[in-house]
């Protein structure tokens, strides 16, 4: 089963030692929308997830890599 989007960007967010609010102002959303990410409240858009992802100084892909991953083998 693949990891969801949010478990990888709570893992990223606490690996780098930031809470959901700094992580929110790196990426310049609100930390509401961080943690609807990370509780899988909500499904994030791409352009959302472009912000996260150059804040955590990672990629869309790699976010996305395991979801892809499961996609491509059904």
């Amino acid at each position: 089963m693949s990891e969801p989007v949010g478990t990888r960007v709570r893992k990223l967010r606490e690996a780098a030692g930031w809470s959901q609010i700094e992580l929110g102002e790196r990426a310049g959303v609100s930390n509401q929308i961080i943690s609807r990410i990370e509780g899988a409240r909500v499904e994030p858009k791409l352009s959302t997830l472009e912000l996260i992802a150059a804040a955590l100084g990672t990629t869309v892909s790699e976010l996305l890599a395991d979801r892809d991953a499961e996609e491509v083998a059904s």
